[in-house]
């Protein structure tokens, strides 16, 4: 069996969590913490679940810096 994910299943679970930011964005508007440090915990956080999430895969966060000119001139082509 494999252990991908379905493109279904990876697209639910993307917008669930986009979609549900919004909440974190309500409650922090009453002044908690400077816009600064709630955007550098927010991508800490995600950072160490990735990290996480990468470790009980067995998977590497790195990759080839060919690909990642390849990834950087998809975007551009697709922004242009």
């Amino acid at each position: 069996m494999s252990s991908a994910m379905s493109p279904l299943a990876l697209f639910t679970i993307a917008s669930a969590i986009w979609g549900s930011t919004w909440l974190a964005i309500k409650f922090q508007l009453g002044g908690v913490v400077p816009l600064e440090a709630s955007v550098a915990y927010r991508f800490a956080l995600a950072g160490v679940i990735l990290a996480a999430w990468c470790a009980r895969q067995r998977q590497s966060l790195r990759f080839a810096p060919r690909t990642l000119r390849q990834e950087v001139v998809q975007v551009q082509n697709q922004s242009a």
